[in-house]
């Protein structure tokens, strides 16, 4: 998960003053402009009200967007993550309505009444955002840190979502596994592409249900795998085709009707992946 914490210092402590009796007037500014900065910048000549557009994933019905730049690609990544409440278009309108109420000293961007045009003016007061605005989009935002409380062996733990409240123990007699190796979240280092065959994939599920078998239990992973048929796109042309290999590198999308297997094929790459040594989140 990335961090929004501190995300707009040091404009808090500069434009605060100005906005004592309505605090959330203060985001509603740093948002707005956030926003119109970053599609002045992708989509040049778009209306104000087209961030929505930007903030959706799908850039098919978008031509600009097609061939970004590296710098480019990070800037639409950041302000994803920032804005996505404003993917609606409603609300959208609804944020720049009210930035358009806000004194002129204050607003960096003047906005027509349709919401169309946008124009870039100096301001005095927090005359500095707008490198804090470019800084935001040009690198990848922080990742949260939080520190992890272990359970212990022999205590009682209280769970508890929104509808159930369990209490859980901890056997004294359970092997616990030694810690996991965290994550370098502040480096990041070149990975070769990863490839697994349908063999191997076999061979990891058949593991499974062996372990599941020696505690009592039986998911089937070998004779859910079977019934999968893996096909990936066809490079160059619409379409797809069966493969017996898949080629793992930077992000991949896995699409399918609902239990077509997905869930079960993501399951055993990740066991293959642990069993090689790999470092796996699943969320």
């Amino acid at each position: 998960m990335r961090s929004l914490s501190n995300l707009w210092y040091p404009l808090p402590k500069e434009l605060s003053p100005y906005f004592q009796d309505h605090p959330e007037y203060l985001t509603l500014l740093c948002e707005v402009e956030l926003g119109l900065m970053a599609l002045s910048d992708l989509l040049p000549g778009a209306p104000a009200f087209w961030l929505c557009h930007l903030l959706r994933g799908y850039t098919f019905g978008i031509p600009q967007l097609v061939n970004l730049t590296a710098l480019q690609q990070q800037m639409l990544t950041v302000v994803r993550t920032v804005l996505l409440t404003y993917k609606n278009e409603r609300v959208w309108r609804e944020q720049l309505e009210q930035y358009q109420t806000l004194e002129d000293r204050f607003r960096q961007f003047e906005v027509d009444a349709q919401q169309s045009t946008y124009v870039f003016k100096p301001v005095t007061i927090g005359a500095n955002r707008s490198e804090v605005y470019h800084h935001i989009l040009s690198g990848p935002l922080p990742y949260q840190q939080r520190s992890v409380e272990l359970a212990e062996i022999g205590e009682t733990y209280i769970c508890e979502d929104q509808q159930h409240r369990v209490s859980v123990k901890i056997p004294d007699d359970i092997m616990l596994p030694p810690l996991p190796r965290g994550h370098r979240l502040l480096s990041r280092s070149a990975r070769s592409p990863v490839s697994i065959s349908r063999k191997e994939l076999q061979e990891t599920a058949r593991w499974m249900d062996n372990q599941e078998a020696t505690l009592g239990l039986s998911s089937n992973w070998e004779g859910r795998l079977q019934k999968i048929i893996i096909e990936i796109a066809c490079s160059g042309k619409s379409g797809f085709s069966e493969t017996e290999k898949l080629d793992l590198a930077g992000m991949q999308n896995i699409v399918g009707m609902v239990s077509a297997g997905k869930s079960t094929l993501m399951d055993i790459i990740a066991v293959w992946a642990a069993q090689h040594g790999k470092n796996i989140t699943l969320v």
